[in-house]
């Protein structure tokens, strides 16, 4: 009886931790800080919503499984890297987890940007985002391969982000 108590807790206390805590927001704070960091780094409302879609689906707290946090599931080690005199906790706030993902993002995309057309430095923006920027150099430069999940990413982000206009 005991195991099965145990089993049942870790369960729970797994799913709590890895998936997501529920806490309820409201849907106007996203709306702000996606506004705020639209503004700030130049970026359309509907790219960052379709970035939110796919990422954490709208769940401000959701942690993945690789430990990414927040709306935009930014990892801890890329944070850090980038961020390195602010606290992980920050991720978990609204505004700055937007912010940085924003900030992320829109800093591939500028540097794309002046050498390729708006839909492939986006879809090279995505690539960085969501495969990494070293996967980016090491491999997709030089082959011009993309993960499976990447290419699902980036069909769903051409997907998605007309729906958020």
């Amino acid at each position: 009886m005991l195991p099965l108590i145990i089993s049942g807790l870790f369960l729970y206390l797994y799913y709590k931790t890895v998936y997501e805590k529920p806490i309820p927001l409201k849907k106007d704070k996203i709306e702000i800080a996606i506004t705020n960091a639209s503004r700030k780094y130049n970026i359309p409302k509907s790219w960052i919503k379709t970035i939110i879609k796919i990422e954490s689906n709208f769940k401000p707290t959701l942690i993945g499984r690789a430990g990414e946090i927040g709306l935009m599931q930014i990892m801890q080690s890329t944070y850090k890297y980038h961020r390195p005199n602010k606290p992980i906790s920050d991720l978990y706030d609204i505004n700055k987890n937007v912010d940085f993902g924003t900030w992320y993002f829109s800093k591939y995309y500028k540097r794309f940007r002046k050498k390729f057309s708006q839909s492939e430095a986006v879809k090279r923006a995505v690539i960085c985002y969501n495969a990494g920027i070293g996967y980016y150099k090491r491999t997709f430069l030089k082959t011009g391969r993309i993960p499976r999940i990447t290419r699902a990413y980036i069909k769903k982000f051409f997907k998605y982000q007309p729906k958020f206009v």
